[in-house]
């Protein structure tokens, strides 16, 4: 065999070697969302509201005249939006539960499919990427950050394109990065951020030749448009609080552990991680030294590690949310960190697969058994209390408890207010729309806006409130604030030890309230938000 053919041959085994683990990583992955089918509602507190989100959407899409009167589709550019747009074009397909796991589902899938095309990018075995198959279980889906778990593939989508525009520059892979870009940009601002900053370091240290920089420079730069324009014309004027602060190494890696053994979410397991662990260290004894990475390729994936890394070790983040905000990227850190174990040879293969075959089967029961009981405890009766709420009721809430045993703390209380539970009618007016009653305007769901009645947000439907009885009062006197909700007959749903079937309906009528003294004149001012209680991107 000549030279030539020699090439090529290797060249077809390697390509059909790289077929190979993505079929693999493919079907493990999809094995491991089974817990979205084995259970009814899945534990991840946010999803059902960014799913009540894009029914709103849908309804302002379909003349939903009532809603826009407090709501405003606003035009692009849409950060951290994409993802609500797929379930509203899912809605009249599917109800919004089953078209929220599905998205989800397909960020869950493609995280791990997207890290092996990474790895053969920069010259590395796709195999690897199966030490990552834990990463898509970990915080962003416990507090169902539904942008960012979709955001994830895309991020690492951005550092394939990136690399091809280095290696081989032209006006197709330059637009293909600006697509990539874009795409990230639209559906989680902060994962733009990053990548944005990485793969402009990954193209310093790849790129050859001035044409490369020039193509380079200009596919970022197209990319970047959206986010300028959006930051100079669209970003609303008053983005609410939050100090910026950077965390303390101690605390930073006191987070480190608490993520990786998750002792308080209900998505993550300490089983799963160890186990890749454990393989990652045997697949690098065992690994072919003579299938090594180019060193080039080795020193931008070891940058892109650091950077990742060291934002969800020391990154800027929202006071007091600490938690959630930066330690989101120590998920994909730890997925970058197992792409750098060398998994080459017949040997290093099997320990790969085997690691992920058992991290998918501990994550599968373990999870789907935790969601199934949050849907049996937590969840359970909920389909007697929704027929005790007629269609069309207007609905507000009183929970008395804060934390539930099973769903974090208030996963219970987002999916009765899910609109599209009920066959997917946006007449049944369970709205979701803020955290806290005095600081609706925070809650408000990108790409919404919310239109504001005498300074005060005209909450549509649904008002969720926290605290105990006082707080009864302040949600009267929010519904009492504008003349759509100062009259007519209320649902108070009251929710006790944040379980469904513990809830009572009453009704209230807001102006009987206010005749009876039980209800202060309303302010015309804005209301300030409760203590401790700021937004944060999810």
């Amino acid at each position: 065999m000549s030279g030539a053919d020699g090439r090529r041959h290797d060249g077809a085994d390697e390509a059909a070697d790289g077929r190979r683990a993505l079929l693999v990583i493919g079907v493990l992955a999809m094995a491991s969302t089974l817990p979205f089918a084995w259970a009814r509602f899945p534990v991840g507190q946010d999803l059902p509201a960014h799913v009540e989100t894009a029914a709103q959407i849908r309804a302002l899409w379909s003349g939903d005249i009532e809603l826009a009167r407090s709501y405003v589709l606003h035009g692009p550019p849409w950060p951290n939006a994409l993802p609500t747009f797929l379930v509203a074009l899912l809605l009249p397909i599917v109800d919004g539960l089953v078209a929220g796991k599905v998205v989800t589902a397909v960020g869950i899938v493609g995280w791990p499919l997207t890290l092996a095309l990474l790895c053969r990018r920069l010259g590395r075995s796709p195999w690897a990427a199966l030490l990552a198959l834990p990463t898509c279980f970990d915080l962003s889906l416990s507090y169902g950050f539904l942008h960012f778990v979709v955001g994830k593939p895309l991020f690492a989508l951005a550092l394939v394109a990136a690399v091809d525009v280095a290696r081989r520059p032209d006006r197709r892979r330059g637009a293909t990065l600006a697509l990539a870009l874009t795409a990230l940009f639209c559906t989680h601002l902060m994962l733009f951020v990053v990548g944005s900053g990485l793969v402009v370091a990954m193209l310093a240290i790849l790129s050859r030749g001035a044409r490369g920089r020039v193509v380079s420079a200009v596919a970022v730069v197209a990319g970047a448009a959206p986010a300028v324009g959006w930051w100079l014309l669209a970003r609303p004027a008053a983005t609410p609080g939050g100090a910026t602060m950077f965390a303390p190494l101690p605390a930073a890696l006191g987070a480190l552990w608490s993520n990786l053994g998750d002792r308080h979410d209900d998505v993550m397991d300490v089983v799963p991680w160890l186990v890749c662990l454990l393989a990652a260290v045997v697949a690098a004894v065992v690994s072919d030294r003579a299938c090594a990475a180019p060193r080039r390729e080795n020193a931008a994936l070891v940058v892109v590690f650091i950077g990742v890394a060291g934002f969800a070790l020391f990154g800027p983040v929202r006071t007091p949310h600490v938690a959630i905000v930066a330690e989101r990227f120590t998920a994909p850190a730890v997925a970058l960190g197992a792409l750098l174990v060398p998994v080459a040879g017949a040997r290093a293969r099997a320990v790969a697969v085997v690691a992920a075959v058992v991290a998918t089967c501990v994550l599968v029961v373990d999870v789907g058994g935790r969601w199934r009981a949050f849907s049996a405890t937590d969840m359970g009766n909920f389909d007697a209390l929704l027929d005790r709420i007629p269609p069309g009721a207007r609905v507000a809430t009183h929970y008395v408890t804060p934390f539930s045993p099973h769903g974090r703390h208030n996963a219970a209380w987002h999916w009765p207010k899910l609109v599209a539970l009920r066959g997917g009618s946006t007449d049944d007016s369970f709205a979701w729309r803020s955290t806290c009653v005095v600081g609706l305007q925070d809650g408000v769901r990108p790409p919404l806006q919310p239109r504001l009645v005498d300074g005060e947000l005209a909450a549509w439907d649904f008002l969720l409130v926290r605290g105990r009885a006082a707080s009864t009062d302040r949600a009267l006197a929010a519904l009492a604030l504008t003349p759509v909700f100062a009259t007519g007959t209320w649902r108070l749903f009251r929710v006790d030890d944040a379980r469904v079937d513990d809830a009572r309906v009453d009704d209230v009528r807001v102006d009987d309230a206010r005749a009876a003294g039980e209800l202060a004149p309303p302010s015309t001012g804005s209301a300030s938000p409760v203590a401790g209680e700021r937004p944060v991107a999810r």
